[in-house]
């Protein structure tokens, strides 16, 4: 006991707000790395500008949005000006660029802002990952359930074979499930939260032998 109480960090039972900014922070990462990934393959298809426009003008507000948010530690306020002018600065290319495929002036100028869009897109997807400090508190809180029944059914010799199988069994219950339940929704998060950043699909057109034909004859 001794040896994993070194090992522990901090308790989410006790300190569950912890628990969820890390998961958030967590998931922050890997949408950044996301993004990081759609910017490089942009730049490896020599579309430069698409990069910096698409791309690097959330990084800047973003940027601007951790300079902001730290700026409230002792000695970082001046961070704080940075911070909105950095933001401001993100979402003024925005507007200004995205709808640069458009036609006609209404259009690209609604495109543009249209854009802005996307930041409820960015905040849904950073608050998908608190399923992540759901699961963990859930797991924790079962066990601690379990321990709770089983010590209350040690107390009596007679009782102690039942406390045994309820500690067993419901320990037994609580990984099986929550093992299921961590790889679902993890996989979750991979697939549309991170994937979703820089996955394009690719291949090639299924054409499938004889398609060109003119006429089927049916027998």
């Amino acid at each position: 006991i001794r040896f994993l109480n070194r090992l522990k960090w901090f308790s989410p039972l006790e300190e569950p707000l912890l628990m969820l900014g890390l998961c958030m922070g967590l998931g922050a990462v890997q949408i950044l790395t996301g993004m990081g990934l759609r910017f490089a393959a942009l730049v490896r298809e020599g579309k430069l500008l698409d990069a910096l426009m698409d791309v690097g003008s959330w990084f800047l507000f973003f940027l601007g949005l951790g300079m902001f948010g730290i700026s409230s530690f002792p000695g970082l306020f001046p961070l704080r000006l940075w911070g909105l002018e950095a933001m401001a600065g993100g979402l003024a290319v925005l507007v200004l660029t995205q709808g640069r495929h458009e036609r006609g002036l209404l259009r690209k100028i609604g495109k543009g802002f249209s854009s802005l869009y996307g930041l409820v897109g960015y905040l849904s997807d950073l608050l998908s990952y608190a399923r992540l400090f759901g699961l963990g508190l859930a797991t924790g809180v079962i066990a601690l359930v379990m321990n709770t029944l089983a010590v209350m059914l040690f107390s009596n010799p007679w009782t102690a074979v039942l406390g045994v199988a309820i500690a067993a069994g419901g320990h037994l219950f609580n990984l099986a499930i929550n093992v299921l339940g961590a790889y679902v929704h993890d996989c979750r998060l991979q697939y549309i939260e991170f994937f979703s950043r820089f996955y394009t699909g690719g291949g090639r057109v299924f054409r499938p032998m004889l398609s060109g034909l003119r006429y089927n004859v049916v027998k």
